[in-house]
């Protein structure tokens, strides 16, 4: 059950994004020893464990929770990796110094990354 749970979540994590971009970031990709841990995390003592369309149910329960544990870990790393990115951009070009009140978000005219304006978005606080 663990190995089909590890490859449900890898099949689903190829789905937005390439196993090179998961290395890139450092994310750690879904693996069997992985998902026994999150079966476990998750199991219930019940009656119903006998019944395989409960044992199927309860897999993609788990398999929901994992997937989205593992698409957010995923853009934290994409954000982090861009947030430094435009940081070592603007220190290279002298943006965004000490005495530049505004920081990055107020330079207009420069070009930017998807990336780059993701992670300025995120970094946005509404209240």
């Amino acid at each position: 059950m663990s190995k089909q749970l590890a490859l449900m979540a890898r099949e689903s994590c190829f789905t937005d994004h390439t196993e090179a971009e998961y290395e890139e970031l450092n994310v750690p990709m879904p693996d069997a020893e992985t998902a026994m841990k999150k079966l476990k995390a998750m199991v219930k003592a019940t009656d119903d464990w006998y019944d395989a369309g409960f044992r199927e149910r309860f897999l993609y329960d788990v398999f929901e929770v994992w997937n989205k544990e593992l698409k957010a870990e995923f853009e934290a790393a994409a954000a982090k990796a861009a947030a430094s990115k435009t940081a070592a951009r603007q220190k290279r070009s002298g943006m965004g110094g000490e005495g530049d009140e505004g920081g990055a978000n107020t330079v207009e005219g420069v070009a930017m990354s998807t990336e780059e304006l993701e992670a300025m978005l995120q970094d946005i606080n509404i209240t």
